[in-house]
């Protein structure tokens, strides 16, 4: 998969179990979704999901997290 994914193909990366990032995280930061529900990489969970980046600027700038480059 490519970088500079958009926000509904991060999520699709997200429900085949990868993690994403965006560019505006740090560099070991990243969401996942487990069970259904949206987690970062501390283990917070977001209780909204995907409806808490509603902002313009988190529709683009995802990509699949890879720890090897963090």
């Amino acid at each position: 998969m490519q970088n500079n994914l958009t926000k509904q193909q991060a999520y699709e990366a997200m429900e085949n179990g990868n993690k994403v990032a965006h560019e505006y995280f740090g560099i070991n930061e990243y969401i996942c979704i487990r069970n259904g529900k949206m987690y970062a990489e501390d283990g917070y969970r977001f209780e909204k999901g995907w409806d808490m980046r509603i902002e313009d600027y988190w529709k683009t700038g995802w990509n699949i997290y890879n720890a090897k480059q963090a």
